[in-house]
């Protein structure tokens, strides 16, 4: 299965093979993930705080096959925090 997020293309089927992310990695491109989602969030733009939850989404998933455990939640108003 291969998933279009923000910018990139993850072919999920092969994505331990071909990956070599690491879990620090994972959890700094999620923090930046969650930033820029929250930044486009105040200025209300919506169509990108879409991209980026479906970008943090696909790292999530792709972490997780490599055994690494990312996650999110998010407030009354729709900012992202990692946990």
């Amino acid at each position: 299965m291969i998933y279009k997020g923000f910018r990139a293309i993850i072919d999920t089927t092969k994505a331990k093979e071909k990956t070599t992310m690491t879990k620090t990695y994972a959890e700094n491109k999620a923090n930046l993930l969650a930033r820029d989602h929250n930044t486009f969030r105040k200025m209300k733009n919506e169509a990108a705080c879409k991209d980026y939850r479906t970008a943090l989404d696909n790292l999530i998933y792709v972490a997780a096959r490599q055994g690494f455990e990312i996650s999110y939640t998010t407030d009354k108003k729709g900012f992202i925090t990692i946990c």
